[in-house]
């Protein structure tokens, strides 16, 4: 047993999720963030999104642009920590 931020803590195995809840996310990022007219490209895993022809550059683009039309609305949730 030991003791992170004043909360006791136990090295895993106890539970299906051993890690600590101590704070409420604020942000949920879905494919639907933004708007809801892009349909969602579903993968299980990594390595299946790299098998298929998707276009990774222009999804990491698509994102970036999409996060920096949105700014306004990023620093207002970000800076009210």
């Amino acid at each position: 047993m030991n003791r992170y931020h004043n909360t006791f803590s136990f090295d895993g195995g106890f539970s299906r999720y051993p890690y600590l809840r101590t704070a409420k996310p604020i942000l949920h990022i879905t494919p639907s963030l933004w708007t809801e007219k892009e349909k969602p490209i579903r993968c299980s895993d990594l390595k299946e999104l790299l098998t298929r022809n998707v276009d990774l550059l222009e999804l990491f683009d698509s994102g970036y642009n999409d996060a920096k039309k949105n700014k306004p609305f990023l620093d207002a949730l970000f800076t009210t920590l």
